[in-house]
């Protein structure tokens, strides 16, 4: 940015980095207005001790650390060691317990375990015991984690949905006064479904999302009520369902191998939500999804095996990766799996709008770095010979909406981009060129 000039092979386009021009934040353009380039890197992988399988993963960008749970035990792992390093280690006290969810709260850089047996930990970067809630549901089936709003969310075996807070209280100690962070109920919500394994959150508006048969329904967690109703998005069961923040859509996947995406309604009785796109990625079942928080970028995995990233507004597949591939030289008599659970995370200290992609497949544990996104907003009417990036305007930041690229071309033609759509807002023309015929300069 900045510079005097672009490299020729650039000739007629302006390119900008995702995160970085775009504060993490899109708007959906015109469909085929915007070209991504990216690919996924192998970092490493790690197979489970005694190839237990692993229920839950959770990435900590402060550490840059992966934390493993397999049901009995939860460990943390060096990311920047290609896993190789075990750096903490937690046995749950007691035999019947067992462990399906971990996830990392940002913002008291804490690990939060969620357990079958009907109780929720929280735990420190090292992996100590801080406190304990019991949830008392018949069965924890699914659970989800807002940092935004700190509240804990789970799905019962008895319909219900627990929605917990965390909240910081004083604990008397021989030292004095000690912060210390727990669980406290904030609402129960009882509903008929009694099969609500997906679970996702529409943290802007408050709204949890849990996936039934072939319908999604969703209520607010502060006040309990339902909020959307979305039947019959499949004829078959939903596997799997991802909400994306920046325009408020979530995309399913079911046995057919299929992706759709759809339009979420303002309120349940706003009529059935819109189909916006399909797109058939895999020959067999998807199994799990995920998306980046830009929503430019999706993931699937599916029983053939294969992981795959998209273009999630052109449908096109960007790049793909086989984790069964790698362990020939590590351990060929372990059996592979098919992937079953995917999660994004931002790599730490990344301004480039770098993530980590992390599969689970069975007892194998597999790290894949997304490549810095390229982003092509548009072409120009000749070669771009300088260009700069204006996200503040009189020392204010700019809205994610109204940020742009002023690029300058060979010919004196200044186009102004809104780099939120890719669409170009204006295009000064010097007078001589106006119309082809002579005139003054500006």
């Amino acid at each position: 940015r900045g510079r005097p000039s672009l490299p020729q092979r650039l000739r007629g386009v302006v390119r900008c980095r995702a995160a970085v021009a775009l504060g993490r934040r899109w708007r959906s353009p015109s469909p085929g207005s915007m070209h991504i380039d990216t690919k996924l890197e192998y970092v490493g992988h790690l197979i489970n001790r005694n190839q237990v399988v692993i229920t839950s993963v959770a990435y900590n960008p402060r550490r840059d650390e992966v934390a493993v749970c397999d049901g009995r035990t939860v460990r943390t792992w060096s990311h920047r060691s290609a896993l190789r390093t075990s750096r903490a280690e937690l046995t749950l006290p007691q035999k019947d317990m067992v462990a399906t969810h971990i996830f990392y709260n940002q913002s008291e850089h804490q690990y939060i375990l969620v357990l079958q047996g009907l109780h929720v930990y929280i735990l420190t970067p090292d992996l100590h015991i801080v406190n304990q809630e019991n949830t008392e549901q018949v069965s924890i089936l699914a659970a989800a984690f807002s940092n935004r709003h700190q509240r804990l969310l789970t799905t019962g075996g008895d319909g219900t949905i627990k929605v917990f807070g965390v909240e910081r209280f004083h604990k008397t100690t021989a030292d004095g006064w000690q912060s210390m962070n727990r669980f406290r109920l904030r609402r129960s919500i009882q509903s008929e479904h009694r099969w609500m394994k997906h679970l996702v959150l529409n943290e802007e508006d408050g709204h949890v999302l849990a996936a039934h048969d072939r319908s999604v329904i969703g209520w607010d967690f502060e006040s309990g009520q339902v909020a959307l109703r979305l039947p019959d998005l499949h004829g078959a069961r939903i596997r799997s369902v991802v909400f994306i923040p920046h325009d408020k859509h979530i995309m399913t996947s079911s046995y057919d191998g299929s992706v759709r995406k759809w339009s979420l309604p303002a309120s349940a009785s706003m009529g059935r939500p819109v189909h916006v796109e399909s797109v058939q990625c895999h020959a067999k079942e998807v199994r799990a999804l995920a998306c980046d928080p830009t929503g430019r970028l999706f993931f699937s995995c599916s029983d053939d095996l294969v992981v795959k990233m998209w273009n999630a507004e052109r449908g096109m597949e960007l790049d793909s990766h086989t984790p069964s591939a790698f362990l020939a030289s590590s351990l060929a008599s372990y059996a592979c799996p098919a992937p079953s659970q995917l999660f994004y995370a931002d790599v730490a200290a990344s301004d480039a709008g770098e993530g980590v992609l992390l599969v689970v497949s069975g007892a194998l544990l597999s790290v894949l770095r997304v490549k810095e996104p390229v982003v092509l907003l548009s072409s120009l009417s000749d070669a771009v010979v300088r260009a700069q990036m204006v996200t503040h305007s009189r020392g204010a930041a700019l809205a994610a909406e109204e940020r742009s690229v002023y690029a300058l071309s060979a010919n004196n033609a200044l186009h102004i981009i809104r780099i939120a759509t890719g669409h170009m807002s204006a295009m000064i023309v010097p007078k001589g060129l106006r119309g082809g015929g002579g005139g003054e300069d500006p």
